[in-house]
């Protein structure tokens, strides 16, 4: 995997963040960096860019993560977005991309992460594309199966469906993955070969997390990797329960991203969170401020984790 280049995130971040650069110059500044189409470079530009969250220069670069083709990373945006307290974001457009990707998985996530989304919009899209594994989870964050409200109950109707049809022998495709293959006569066969003929991380690891028994070759997988899109490989290892976990730890190694090494160690079950956290801290050429930032961060799992029963001692 091809090592992120930081050069230019440093030397924008420096301008940006001057005194001396003008309003004018700021947005002329947004505008590059929104002209690489580069969710990554534009996702680290408002982390980190403190003069970013401004209403003059957050909405160019909100446009084009929401144009972007992979819905991971907008709800990576809105994540990051709400983590580092920004203000200027339309959070409300970033839910509606989320809902409007039909993954379950991504509306759980928003619910359990982006505390800056409405509620009662994720619980209503939960309950018309809720699989069994997602709206238990969801129960979990919110305990929807005691609530009396009206979205509860649409969440428990949406759960016992689920359930019957499961009893059932019937398999349910997710919206998700419907709503990117053009044709699915077939059925997943058609979902599977479109898999392999087009360049789309993220129908992989959607494909790759609800149907496993489809990858008896490893060519899904292989794909993922060989496309090299670092967000889509981390969901492939954190939400699919069949995963390469040592396959993804070394790409995270590799990206040379700190983000996503903290993210792989804290998220993917099995990963080696040690030797991320030393691959992070021995990273080259990256802004120290991100490097500290997640260094921290996943020492701190580490800590949590280990302290809890049946962690290491």
């Amino acid at each position: 995997m091809e090592k992120w280049n930081f050069k230019p995130f440093m030397k924008l971040i420096k301008e940006a963040d001057d005194e001396r650069t003008s309003d004018e110059r700021l947005v002329e500044i947004a505008k590059k960096v929104a002209a690489t189409n580069d969710p990554y470079l534009i996702c680290d530009f408002c982390e980190f860019c403190e003069r970013a969250d401004s209403p003059s220069v957050m909405p160019i670069l909100q446009r084009v993560i929401e144009q972007n083709n992979n819905p991971l990373h907008v709800y990576e945006f809105a994540y990051l977005m709400a983590d580092c307290g920004k203000k200027c974001v339309n959070y409300g457009s970033l839910l509606q991309r989320v809902i409007e990707s039909g993954d379950p998985k991504l509306v759980c996530y928003s619910r359990e992460f982006v505390p800056a989304f409405d509620g009662v919009r994720l619980d209503m899209a939960m309950s018309r594309l809720g699989n069994k594994r997602w709206l238990e989870h969801y129960n979990e964050l919110t305990g929807f199966l005691e609530g009396g409200s009206y979205e509860a109950k649409a969440l428990s109707q949406r759960l016992a469906l689920v359930e019957k049809l499961a009893s059932e022998g019937k398999v349910i495709v997710p919206d998700v993955i419907k709503s990117r293959v053009p044709d699915m006569k077939n059925g997943l066969v058609d979902a599977y070969n479109h898999c392999l003929s087009v360049n789309d991380p993220y129908l992989i690891t959607n494909m790759l997390e609800n149907f496993p028994r489809m990858e008896r070759s490893g060519r899904l997988t292989q794909r993922l990797f060989d496309m090299g899109d670092i967000m889509s490989i981390y969901e492939y290892g954190a939400s699919c329960e069949t995963a390469n976990v040592a396959k993804v730890t070394e790409a995270a190694k590799q990206s040379n991203m700190p983000k996503y090494m903290y993210y792989v160690g804290a998220y993917c079950p099995g990963a080696d969170a040690e030797a991320l956290l030393s691959a992070i801290k021995s990273a080259v050429g990256v802004p120290e401020e991100m490097k500290v930032k997640y260094a921290k961060k996943l020492e701190e799992h580490i800590r949590e984790t280990s302290s809890e029963p049946g962690g290491d001692e």
